[in-house]
């Protein structure tokens, strides 16, 4: 059913691709070059379509609707996205033409896209990322591609598969993790980063006694020239001397001096 309103979809674009009119969507304000270059692919994607070769139509449809963004090559190019596996990209691009056709128009295929973002929000699975340590000059990227650092913590919608993440500090690449993401599952995921070594260099505060004990010590006060005779001047030093020398002159009699008295 699906692939049965792709193709008369692709039919209904490529005459509208060709005519004027009412509806013509800004065709006025892309050249004639853009526009031939935008059938000629889209002719090959329903040629692809056609084959099954469901890589080769999305990169036909994707590349004409960027050079001549029509309604109905949006259409076909959400049904080659979800063909190849990226089924967020497809819920947009049906939300987007369920948007861009509110005035009624193409009602069976706003039929189609309804009933296919339903089957589609079944199988997109869910990831939660949690990242601890995380600077504020980290970067985040999944499978290359910026991951903003709001939707951490939270549910966000993930095309089924393998997937990597990475973070960055500057050239350094801090943590690498492979994720596999089921159809319609819901995952958690939590990289730690290595945490910021403590500093330990001490901030002495003025006054403390850390800061006191870190000063610079008081240096010694200059000794005139003369001062260190001055003491062998003082009258109390020599009178110390004399007695000294009394005292001792006296223990050498005392010790030299015979026991007993002279006979």
């Amino acid at each position: 059913m699906k692939q049965r309103i792709l193709i008369a979809a692709i039919l209904v674009a490529t005459t509208g691709i060709a005519t004027t009119g009412a509806r013509a969507e800004s065709a006025d304000a892309t050249s004639a070059t853009k526009i031939t270059l935008a059938r000629r692919l889209y002719d090959e994607g329903v040629d692809a379509v056609g084959k099954g070769q469901w890589s080769l139509a999305y990169d036909r449809f994707k590349t004409s609707y960027e050079l001549a963004p029509r309604i109905l090559t949006l259409f076909n190019l959400a049904g080659a996205q979800g063909q190849t596996g990226r089924l967020v990209e497809a819920t947009e691009s049906y939300r987007k033409f369920l948007h861009d056709t509110g005035d009624g128009r193409y009602s069976d295929l706003r039929t189609e896209a309804t009933g296919q973002l339903e089957l589609l929000d079944r199988q997109i699975a869910r990831l939660t990322l949690d990242i601890t340590n995380l600077e504020p000059s980290d970067a985040i990227a999944i499978d290359d591609v910026e991951f903003p650092r709001a939707a951490l913590r939270e549910a966000i919608p993930m095309n089924p598969g393998n997937h990597v993440a990475r973070i960055q500090r500057g050239p350094a690449t801090l943590a690498t993790r492979a994720i596999t993401l089921t159809a319609g599952a819901a995952e958690a995921v939590h990289i730690e980063l290595p945490g910021k070594p403590p500093d330990l260099t001490v901030h002495a505060v003025s006054g403390s006694p850390i800061a006191t004990a870190l000063a610079a010590p008081t240096p010694p006060k200059p000794v005139e020239r003369g001062a260190g005779r001055a003491w062998l001047r003082s009258p109390w030093l020599w009178s110390g001397v004399a007695v000294v020398i009394v005292a001792s002159a006296g223990g050498a009699y005392l010790l030299t001096r015979p026991d007993g008295p002279r006979r």
